[in-house]
């Protein structure tokens, strides 16, 4: 049986894959954005989260799931967990529907993980102008996007 060393000659095929490329980068992100949000202890799913319902008090879980790309059998634990924590309380919003408010507590989080989120990406992509992110945006917003509406 031959012995493969790890050396820095290995080819990889996959590097001119740019879905591969955007997986690697997209996992490199989300491991740096954890790291920085277990300062407040929230993950980017619950920052994200209390981000919107900051910014759109009375959404509803649905709304949150389509907006975020959150599966519904997800969207009931996770508010839950965010509920017990004191981070929001339901409204209701109509008859049918309960909408999340963000308490003050939540508020603070949310202020929180948007900072941090702000430094993530001043840290990862500060190098780019205005300009370049802008292109950069709206090269993503279509590949994600129209796979959600």
């Amino acid at each position: 049986m031959a012995i493969v060393s790890a050396s820095s000659d290995v080819i990889n095929p996959l590097d001119d894959h740019l879905g591969y490329q955007l997986r690697r980068a997209s996992s490199f992100l989300m491991t740096v954005l954890a790291r920085r949000l277990t300062e407040i202890g929230l993950t980017a799913t619950e920052a994200s989260v209390l981000i919107l319902i900051s910014s759109n008090e009375g959404i509803t879980q649905s709304e949150i799931g389509r907006v975020l790309g959150i599966k519904r059998a997800n969207m009931a634990p996770l508010t839950a967990s965010i509920e017990r924590r004191g981070f929001v309380a339901r409204r209701a919003v109509d008859r049918k529907s309960q909408g999340l408010a963000i308490t003050d507590a939540g508020l603070t989080a949310a202020r929180d993980s948007e900072r941090l989120m702000l430094e993530n990406d001043r840290a990862l992509f500060g190098p780019l102008l205005p300009r370049e992110r802008k292109i950069f945006r709206e090269f993503l917003d279509p590949l994600w996007k129209d796979s959600t509406e």
